[in-house]
């Protein structure tokens, strides 16, 4: 979230904002955008989740952003101690962070809150990526778990992707096809289409090694190293996030149906319930608990083969 502090004459940058304040709206969009695809062929897969390749990749970029911030502002000696102030609980930063090369003026611009918005990307980078995990060892058709399936993902790759009108497609898929186009080998539109219809195949795997790759990455774990403890700890957490998640969605929502402002143009909250709704019949609310008893009902089954 970015405002303007006009009395001080600066910037306000506050990282992870909407998922920090306003989960509901965030969340939301996901089942928006599915209810406006009005598609009548949907041959290609559009990517609706909020925790995507690409929003992924941003917050990776951004904890690199703030790690270097608090290191500028803080006079730190290197990133190295810029991480572990931001992952220290015990520790505030009481002075003010600024970023550099953010806009083409001479006001400052401060990041606000910088130890919230990078502990909760690097969570939901966790989030992600186990939610992949969980959905791939949930599908093994053995009773067991077989880390070995895991291990052949070592060679996972966060990629880098495009989204080209809400497709994602790895970049380097993007420039090959922009090369076979330039030296003629794709001339034709159908060619070209049948290239995003390959991508769109085998988007689901690439999303896995993605996610895979992230969740190695954000804990410092080469896949090769995961262990059964190291997984079930990763599960547990998940749940919990997805649960902090549901909660996050719910409060946020409720602060609307307690707003002074919104309540003052009805009689009462009996007419309030009776224009908006009543806040436990809300439909969305409802899916996302739907969602969150189904997901800890597979990740549990998980739990239990490990």
């Amino acid at each position: 979230m970015i405002s303007n502090d006009v009395k001080n004459d600066r910037l306000i940058i506050v990282p992870a904002y909407w998922f920090l304040y306003n989960m509901y709206a965030i969340m939301r969009n996901n089942h928006k955008f599915i209810a406006r695809d009005k598609r009548t062929i949907k041959n290609q897969y559009i990517e609706y989740d909020i925790l995507a390749p690409d929003t992924i990749n941003e917050m990776f970029d951004s904890l690199n952003i703030v790690e270097e911030a608090v290191m500028q502002s803080l006079s730190l000696d290197n990133l190295h101690n810029a991480q572990n102030l931001l992952k220290d609980e015990k520790q505030q930063i009481l002075q003010d962070v600024y970023m550099q090369n953010v806009e083409c003026s001479k006001r400052k611009v401060v990041l606000l809150k910088p130890k919230e918005g990078y502990n909760l990307f690097k969570r939901l980078i966790r989030h992600y990526g186990t939610q992949q995990l969980v959905d791939l060892l949930f599908h093994l058709p053995e009773n067991r778990i077989d880390l070995q399936e895991i291990v052949h993902h070592q060679s996972a790759e966060r990629k880098q992707f495009e989204n080209i009108g809400g497709q994602l497609v790895p970049k380097e898929d993007l420039h090959s096809l922009l090369q076979n186009i330039k030296n003629g080998t794709l001339q034709d539109w159908n060619s070209i289409h049948q290239e995003y219809h390959k991508w769109s195949k085998n988007y689901l795997k690439e999303k896995r090694m993605h996610a895979l790759a992230s969740l190695a990455e954000i804990t410092e774990t080469p896949i090769p190293f995961w262990n059964n403890a190291f997984i079930k700890n990763l599960i547990t957490e998940s749940i919990y996030t997805q649960k902090w998640i549901f909660e996050e969605i719910y409060n946020s929502r409720r602060k609307d149906y307690a707003n002074p402002f919104r309540q003052m143009v009805y009689e009462d909250t009996a007419e309030m319930d009776k224009v908006v709704g009543k806040l436990k019949d809300n439909s969305f609310i409802q899916k996302e608990k739907k969602t969150l008893e189904d997901y800890i009902a597979k990740a549990e089954k998980i739990l239990q083969k490990l």
